[in-house]
């Protein structure tokens, strides 16, 4: 959702922990279409939709990270701690739920 620095994506990109290679856990659609927009110049800003939205943060931000579609690295962490999933599987499917927790946050 929004815009990112391609400084903030580029290891993930090109060099994911030292490897030489990209994210394994990124998709490839996704990896293709960053590497396209940064090509490795961390200057630039690129926009990026999660699920058909690049303006709000709805439902279709979460579905999209419970698919895959995360593009900084902390997107990807929160996605593997198993007690945080049924959190944003929830948010994914219910509008209000993440409307009414952020309100209260």
């Amino acid at each position: 959702m929004g815009t990112t620095a391609c400084k903030f994506v580029n290891t993930r990109l090109l060099n994911y922990h030292g490897t030489g290679r990209a994210d394994p856990s990124m998709k490839v659609s996704l990896l293709n279409t960053l590497k396209e927009e940064c090509n490795n110049n961390n200057n630039k800003r690129v926009s990026f939709e999660v699920n058909g939205t690049s303006e709000q943060l709805s439902a279709n931000y979460f579905a999209g990270l419970l698919v895959g579609d995360g593009v900084l690295t902390l997107e990807t962490q929160l996605m593997q701690h198993t007690d945080i999933q049924p959190i944003l599987r929830r948010w994914a499917h219910q509008d209000i739920a993440f409307q009414t927790y952020f309100q209260h946050s």
